[in-house]
């Protein structure tokens, strides 16, 4: 174990355990109360989806003595090495402990170093959060039958009303008769929620269902679209900086217009159609 990478541990375990306790002001998402967690598992979704915090709140749940949380960015920056740090997690902490490692699709071919450290060690556990669902599709292929993935989505109906209104709302049933179980819930809905005007919160769900939202500006908004754009597109494919200056531009087009062609993108950004088609896969 070299010194650098000894250090790195150390600063770990002290400060992101002061970091974690920043969110414990923060409500649990019903899905977290409902998920089956694993040996291994992988949060991904799009940025501002509360990945971060969720990854925190398990942090949180497990025993001080056993767990440690990584920042994928640092390691990066520091050009240490995946396999290097969590083997030397092992040593000094013990083979038994719960890794932590947040935006884990910045780091080369992470899946691998995962997969070799998970079937060394039996005993540890691994959470991970990715905001790439290109680069998670490789990590499926090498971690089959290992990993169990959390598609981390915004905000259902009901966590917004219980994240922002501090309502907690049943889930509807279906039941045999869905005409009866849907009157029955409407009148259980209404007079759970007779305090607030239901249709603005309504719109006002379809306009901020992010996490992210709920403490920032609307308009910061723009911010996880760029990053989006400049880090997880850049990252994954080699565009020209040019062309990725374009996709703001794209998703603009598409977001104004009731019915738009390849042609009419291609005339509007000074693209080639072939160059607009690979620009809307790696969107979607």
């Amino acid at each position: 174990m070299d010194g650098i990478t000894l250090n790195y541990l150390k600063k770990s375990k002290i400060e992101y355990e002061q970091t974690a306790n920043k969110y414990t002001k923060y409500k649990k998402r019903l899905i977290l109360k409902n998920m089956k967690l694993g040996r291994l598992n992988i949060f991904y979704g799009i940025r501002g989806s509360g990945k971060t915090t969720m990854l925190f709140q398990i942090f949180l749940e497990t025993p001080k003595d056993k767990r440690i949380y990584f920042h994928s960015g640092e390691i990066k920056l520091l050009n240490l090495d995946l396999f290097s740090i969590i083997d030397s997690t092992s040593h000094l902490f013990g083979e038994d402990m719960s890794i932590f490692i947040d935006e884990v699709n910045k780091i080369p071919e992470w899946y691998k170093i995962i997969k070799v450290i998970y079937d060394k060690y039996p005993n540890m556990k691994f959470f991970l959060t990715g905001s790439s669902s290109l680069n998670l599709l490789d990590s499926k292929k090498e971690l089959a039958r290992r990993a169990i993935y959390f598609h981390i989505k915004p905000l259902t109906f009901r966590e917004y009303i219980y994240l922002r209104y501090e309502k907690l709302i049943k889930r509807f049933e279906f039941g045999n008769n869905l005409l009866k179980s849907s009157i029955i819930y409407e009148i259980y809905i209404k007079e759970k929620l007779k305090d607030l005007n239901l249709e603005e919160i309504v719109t006002e769900y379809l306009k901020t269902n992010l996490p992210y939202l709920l403490d920032n500006p609307k308009e910061t908004l723009i911010d996880l679209v760029e990053k989006a754009i400049f880090l997880d597109i850049a990252e994954t494919r080699n565009f020209e900086s040019e062309t990725l200056s374009k996709f703001e531009r794209l998703i603009f087009l598409l977001a104004v217009s009731n019915k738009i062609t390849y042609e009419n993108i291609s005339k509007d950004l000074n693209i080639s159609k072939s160059q607009v088609n690979l620009m809307l896969d790696y969107l979607e």
